[in-house]
């Protein structure tokens, strides 16, 4: 009787093999495709922080610059307070003689997220997020 070898398969030994190594090469791509998700993640965030920032600043930079912006000079306009967390003053842009005040802050608000707020007649309205320090003086 002849015994007829197959050689056209695949033997055990070289299908475990390849499935090994293709386990290594995959752990290898999530490797590094989950490092960059997260780095990813921290750019974005980042990115947010920047333009929050740049908001805040421009808001900022908007009314300090009309700090004490008095035209009939009888309004009394001026920087009123300045320490290391709030900055309050007075500027009268429409000359109408009633002074209107503006009052930046550094405030915590109900979720514990410390804010810088901006105060013109009102409540507080947020003007950036997550600020943790910030100096007036």
């Amino acid at each position: 009787m002849k015994i007829v070898h197959n050689k056209d398969g695949f033997s055990l030994i070289e299908l475990l093999v390849a499935v090994a190594l293709s386990v290594i090469i995959m752990a290898a791509i999530y490797s590094t495709f989950y490092s960059q998700q997260k780095s990813f993640l921290v750019q974005e965030q980042l990115a947010a922080m920047e333009q929050n920032l740049r908001a805040a600043m421009f808001y900022m930079e908007r009314d300090i610059r009309m700090a004490g912006c008095d035209p009939t000079r009888k309004a009394g306009a001026g920087v009123t307070t300045a320490d290391a967390t709030s900055l309050r003053f007075t500027e009268d842009i429409d000359g109408d003689t009633v002074p209107v005040s503006i009052f930046y802050s550094l405030y915590t608000d109900t979720d514990g997220i410390q804010k810088l707020g901006r105060t013109a007649g009102g409540g507080a309205i947020p003007v950036a997020d997550n600020i943790e320090v910030i100096d007036f003086v």
